[in-house]
């Protein structure tokens, strides 16, 4: 007789609280945001150019006070270069896509929550090793989740979270590179 058996995945971040980065730990917030061995061969390292996109679900003062944010924190770490859409000089030079993303968080049968879903991801092109052949890569990624709503949102709670996310970003950017490397540029597109 045939038994079927399931097995469940936890992931560690049910256990754990935040942890901070440094020389000899994984700063992971979940399993897939980070390597879990040192910060010597991470996908952060190495990295001169990012750029970081738009986010198309927020408008008006709200979106600005965002994009202020986030040049206020990667300018702690590197220099920020503006550029205008159809602007693709920081795509070519970067062609390292940080996107910060504000989405409303579904069930299964497509039906909203109150719920949001604030992430900072960075993908790039990358070689499979087995095939050759090229593909876009989330390389890097972390997620929050609050309250709210994309119209009723908190302003005080999705500032604090994407504050929160790229200081977890720069700090495991730093802790992944020597402090003598040249700062990375950050191409804005507003």
């Amino acid at each position: 007789m045939l038994s079927k058996k399931l097995v469940l995945a936890l992931s560690l971040t049910l256990f754990t609280a935040h942890v901070a980065c440094s020389e000899s730990s994984a700063c992971v917030g979940n399993i897939q945001d980070a390597p879990l061995s040192n910060f010597k061969n991470t996908p952060l390292k190495g990295w001169s150019a990012f750029a970081v996109s738009p986010i198309y679900s927020l408008e008006g003062p709200l979106h600005q006070k965002v994009i202020l944010l986030t040049k206020k924190e990667f300018e702690k770490i590197g220099n920020i270069t503006k550029l205008e859409i159809p602007d693709v000089t920081g795509l070519g030079t970067a062609a390292n896509m940080l996107n910060l993303e504000v989405q409303k968080v579904k069930t299964w049968e497509s039906k909203n929550t109150h719920l949001l879903r604030i992430s900072l991801t960075l993908q790039t092109t990358t070689t499979i090793n087995k095939t050759h052949q090229e593909c876009g890569a989330y390389i890097w990624a972390s997620s929050v989740f609050v309250e709210g709503d994309i119209v009723e949102i908190n302003e005080k709670n999705l500032l604090s979270s994407i504050e929160n996310l790229i200081k977890q970003f720069t700090t495991c950017y730093a802790a992944s590179n020597p402090a003598d490397a040249p700062k990375p540029t950050f191409y804005f597109y507003e």
